[in-house]
């Protein structure tokens, strides 16, 4: 057999294609920007763009910011209208932010309250936990916590109103009561480990560690609660160091 003639056949490009085609570039480019806008660090090579653009500049990290920016504008929100009066929209005019950016870091108030409470409890574990490292008798360092305790709390008293709001909340919210006890918990367990270190030197007497840190929890709550509705009467300080003083007296080994 002969071979099959063939005729050459010029094809044309579909002007769809060569459009489809010609935009891959102009998109990526889009793509690109979307990338830095959305806070991307790196972004590849793009044919048609600038080359100043395939390098990316880090955004600064403001989560903390924002978040400190947003508890401190609630802390205010709740001490004005108190905490069920008080509306999300309160906070969003109160922090200067969008409503996105609010909803982005806090979901609801009752995270903004266990933010609130994390930061109240911050310092005082810190205090605790560098009390339990102090070379010194377990007397004075719990004196010199006390201390400490009481300087934390005077500058707690115009915030107090919104705590005792949030024990209240606590009876009937099961997560704000969790809140609460990440505060009492870690508190209870430094305290009892102070105190168990001056009954292992026979510096105070043989009682239970638990117990105690209970009731100097209980002290200073009790304290503070007075401070608030008495704050004529109460000296914190003055009153404070001297209950501590009665509770360590209290504590030491008598032989």
């Amino acid at each position: 057999m002969g071979r099959i003639p063939y005729t050459k056949v010029k094809v044309k490009p579909r002007p769809i294609l060569a459009a489809a085609f010609g935009l891959i570039p102009a998109l990526e480019c889009c793509i690109l920007l979307v990338n830095r806008l959305a806070g991307q660090y790196w972004a590849p090579s793009v044919r048609g763009c600038h080359p100043a653009d395939e390098i990316m500049t880090p955004r600064p990290d403001v989560s903390e910011e924002r978040r400190e920016q947003i508890i401190t504008a609630a802390m205010a929100v709740f001490a004005r209208h108190g905490f069920y009066e008080a509306r999300m929209d309160d906070i969003v005019n109160e922090s200067g932010l969008s409503k996105g950016a609010l909803y982005w870091y806090f979901k609801s108030k009752d995270a903004i309250i266990a933010a609130i409470m994390d930061r109240f409890i911050e310092r005082e574990i810190e205090g605790l936990e560098a009390a339990l490292k102090l070379d010194a008798p377990a007397s004075e360092r719990l004196l010199q916590l006390s201390g400490m305790l009481v300087e934390e709390m005077r500058g707690m008293t115009d915030l107090m109103p919104i705590l005792y709001e949030f024990y209240a909340v606590a009876s009937r919210k099961k997560n704000v009561r969790k809140a609460l006890m990440r505060y009492f918990q870690p508190m209870r367990k430094l305290l009892a480990a102070l105190i168990q270190q001056g009954i292992d030197s026979g510096e105070f007497a043989s009682v239970e560690a638990d117990v105690v840190a209970v009731d100097l929890i209980a002290f200073f709550e009790g304290l503070l609660l007075l401070a608030v509705l008495d704050p004529k009467s109460v000296d914190l300080q003055k009153m404070g160091r001297s209950g501590v003083r009665l509770i360590v007296d209290g504590l030491r080994r008598r032989d």
